[in-house]
């Protein structure tokens, strides 16, 4: 089969970042229809997930194309960018904070941004977050991901050794994620928002898949169905759990106080086995699904959505922003309270809209570089996706055989 781009692999990544930019404005409505309100897994472990799969592949295609010496050294320069994005962002939370606090508006993104902490010890802050300690709101990811693009020369090694002695190895350090995020450097909190030691086992995961996509054909007849029907059955009950931990109304009628406490215990630090398992259960699915064909026409109409997959980075550090300013817009318009409907809708439309706008100028800067930068007749570098960035060269997935 010709190599292509991965369409469904693009779609998927723009509409998880298009999923955490509506889950962090306050009083949005769209955020009601997101991954969080049926699920327990939500949009990162979707996104981790993907990173995996997109390192795996673009990192192979390098050492087709090159060399291993070489596929290491792009995926370490890899790593070195995702934390100069980081910086970047963090520097942008804090300037967005100081913004809110000279506009007085009182949004929950306020505190998290960390903008007093910033203003009181400029210099203090600035230092914590070269060296991690410190990560304001929504920059919290990115380390996480710096640290996967480090790890993934050392982990295709291993996967291409034997991908059991790697996801063994994987389930062993997320056994010790605890312990080992304690040592994490932090100014507040035992752990850091991701806690990578645990994280890394779904970016694993997905690694596997990319380098071994035949593993998912492995399950046939009566294993399959049972498969099928035991994740149809974890989806569900992740569904009415979801219902009940999100929606106060639902949890003050139906749910005791022993229940809701155990709600809690679904650690997102830590990467919880309730939300791997919720996971992998609604992956499997989807990949049935989209193997079937069923969403092929829908993923031609996202090409928009998928610029935003494409340029993943960008669009993440932007969206970030995008957030906070489309939250802020909607606590102006009601007047510093929370916002009803109408205006949340109303910020839910800008801040997608400007994000696919990103999407786009992003993807035409990236061509216009690389008409700049490629000689004629000669390939342009191949840049790995890994985490968040484009889509790897890739083929689409297989589809089942239609009689």
């Amino acid at each position: 089969m010709k190599n292509q781009r991965s369409l469904e692999i693009d779609v998927f990544r723009g509409l998880v970042l298009i999923f955490i930019v509506v889950d962090h404005i306050s009083g949005s409505v769209f955020a009601w229809t997101t991954l969080r309100n049926f699920a327990i897994a939500d949009a990162t472990e979707v996104f981790v997930f993907l990173a995996g799969v997109v390192t795996a592949i673009a990192y192979t295609g390098i050492l087709r194309k090159r060399s291993q010496r070489e596929a290491d050294r792009r995926f370490w320069r890899r790593s070195w960018e995702i934390y100069r994005a980081f910086l970047l962002l963090a520097v942008l939370m804090f300037v967005a904070g100081c913004l809110l606090m000279r506009w007085q508006l009182q949004t929950p993104s306020l505190g998290a941004s960390e903008a007093k902490d910033f203003i009181a010890a400029p210099w203090r802050s600035l230092l914590e977050v070269v060296f991690l300690a410190r990560q304001p709101f929504l920059a919290d990811i990115l380390p996480m991901y710096a640290f996967f693009a480090l790890m993934a020369p050392l982990a295709i090694r291993l996967a291409m050794r034997s991908w059991t002695w790697l996801l063994a190895a994987s389930i062993g350090l997320w056994l010790l994620a605890p312990w080992l995020g304690s040592y994490l450097p932090t100014t507040t909190i035992p752990h850091w928002s991701f806690n990578p030691f645990a994280w890394q086992v779904v970016f694993v995961v997905g690694l596997i898949a990319g380098l071994y996509p035949e593993l998912a054909e492995r399950p046939q007849g009566h294993g399959r169905r049972v498969l099928l029907g035991l994740a149809i059955a974890i989806c569900i009950a992740g569904a009415i759990t979801s219902l009940f931990s999100y929606h106060e109304s639902l949890r003050s009628i139906f749910l005791s106080t022993w229940l809701e406490n155990g709600l809690q215990t679904f650690s997102k630090p830590n990467a919880s086995a309730v939300r791997v398992i919720n996971f992998l259960a609604l992956s499997w699915l989807t990949y049935l699904a989209v193997r079937r064909g069923w969403f092929d026409k829908l993923f031609v109409r996202l090409r928009l959505v998928a610029l935003v997959g494409k340029n993943g980075l960008i669009c993440f550090v932007g969206g970030a922003v995008i957030s906070i300013m489309a939250e802020a817009m909607a606590y102006a318009l009601s007047g510093g309270v929370q916002p009803a409907w109408p205006q949340g809708l109303l910020a839910d439309v800008v801040a997608i809209a400007a994000l696919l706008a990103l999407g786009w100028t992003a993807e035409q800067w990236r061509q216009y570089r690389s008409g700049l930068g490629a000689p004629a007749g000669r390939l342009a570098r191949p840049v790995p996706a890994s985490v968040p960035a484009a889509a790897p060269q890739t083929c689409a997935l297989p589809r089942e055989r239609r009689h």
